[in-house]
């Protein structure tokens, strides 16, 4: 394999998250109900889909539970298994 073709590549994804800061849930929510505004290639458009994000209905009224997180493509970001216990 190449080096090129081994290169780790990060790309970003935008959450918004239907709970404060402190876990409380928004009315008529509960902490599934999350929205994911979109996978993007660097921070900083991510960060910029925050922005023009925040300007929309019901984002407005909750801005700061926006979530930009990085992940690497190509590798397994949960694993373990899961209980219902």
């Amino acid at each position: 394999m190449s080096p090129k073709a081994a290169a780790k590549k990060d790309v970003f994804i935008v959450w918004w998250m239907s709970y404060d800061l402190d876990g409380n849930c928004y009315e008529g929510m509960d902490r599934s109900d999350c929205s994911l505004i979109g996978v993007y290639s660097d921070r900083d458009k991510a960060e910029a889909a925050v922005e023009r994000a925040k300007l929309l209905p019901g984002f407005r009224e909750h801005p700061e539970t926006f979530v930009v997180d990085p992940y690497t493509l190509n590798e397994d970001h949960w694993t373990e298994g899961f209980s219902f216990e």
